[in-house]
């Protein structure tokens, strides 16, 4: 997720990031994915095996989360403590002229 990130915001031509199933998390808690131009982005794909392009969201779970360390209890607040404090950020800014 982190290189096709960096890929969008170096490459202009790319519009649309498709990820694969798995759960995802950014790096540490003061880490988020950033992304800073418009663009699509879709889960949900196999992303190995004889079709690595199948879709389907109910099989191929995809999920952006937080949860740094994979403890969270909701019993135990002090498990939080680790998780990311943004999961995504999105900063794209637009200069419009008159």
């Amino acid at each position: 997720m982190d290189r096709a990130l960096d890929d969008l915001a170096s490459v202009s031509t790319i519009t649309t990031i498709l990820i694969a199933q798995g759960t995802y998390t950014p790096p540490g808690t003061n880490g988020s994915f950033v992304i800073e131009k418009g663009c699509t982005i879709r889960g949900g794909y196999a992303g190995a095996g004889q079709n690595p392009n199948a879709w389907d969201p109910s099989q191929f779970v995809t999920i952006l989360s937080g949860n740094i360390s994979g403890n969270d209890d909701p019993g135990t607040p002090s498990s939080l403590n680790d998780n990311s404090l943004h999961v995504v950020l999105i900063s794209i800014f637009q200069t419009v002229r008159p």
